[in-house]
């Protein structure tokens, strides 16, 4: 994936020595009240995390009581905070100003429970803005609706993600190819080839069934 290898690199970068990156992968498919979602095996994704040096929390098919419990992780304190990559494969509603990561146990969520059934997005990518030099959020999920009450629709809405985080979309398949490309950018692509290869990835972009969110304004890290 060119796209994830330029376009990761330019927002993390080389690591500064001594910090320590973090990582949370979720994989959610198996959902009580809701069709399955047809998810990639995300054990590549986590064995690959870890052998570039992330901490990292992953766990499958979870509650959203445990979907915040691993999430909370990223918000511990760190004198000196590396990337952050988080990988969320599963189920989403959103209404006109938020985003929320289903845990299994969702059931109709509406607008005045969704909150008790997921973790906000806004929050997710609050709690990874302090990566430095930078962080992604990558969201899986698949076009079967979510059964849902009135006041929230189905899927992933329209996202605004803070200086520092890009926030990239696509199928449950293409997130895992995504974020093993993200993690070698993290490490081999120097600012001067991001520099020069940046343009071609993007316009490479409309080609993808993808969809990439950048903060405004983007700045890439030299």
């Amino acid at each position: 994936m060119r796209l994830a290898l330029a376009l990761t690199a330019a927002l993390i970068g080389a690591v500064p020595a001594g910090a320590e990156d973090r990582a949370v992968v979720i994989g959610n498919s198996d959902y009580r009240h809701a069709p399955d979602l047809a998810g990639a095996d995300m054990r590549p994704v986590v064995e690959g995390l870890r052998e570039a040096g992330f901490r990292i929390g992953d766990g499958t098919d979870l509650g959203s009581a445990e979907s915040r419990a691993f999430l909370g992780r990223l918000a511990a304190d760190d004198p000196q905070p590396g990337a952050r990559i988080v990988v969320l494969n599963g189920r989403f509603l959103h209404d006109s100003d938020e985003t929320w990561f289903l845990g299994r146990e969702a059931q109709e969520p509406g607008l005045l429970n969704v909150g008790l059934q997921g973790v906000p997005l806004s929050l997710v990518m609050r709690q990874i803005a302090e990566g430095r030099p930078g962080a992604v959020l990558l969201l899986g999920t698949d076009s079967q609706d979510m059964p849902h009450q009135p006041g929230v629709d189905s899927g992933i809405g329209r996202l605004t993600p803070p200086q520092g985080v890009a926030v990239i979309t696509g199928t449950p398949a293409r997130c895992p190819q995504t974020c093993n490309c993200s993690t070698a950018a993290a490490r081999n692509v120097s600012p001067a080839a991001i520099t020069t290869f940046l343009p071609a990835a993007l316009n490479w972009l409309a080609s993808l069934p993808m969809v990439v969110v950048l903060p405004e304004p983007f700045t890439p890290t030299t």
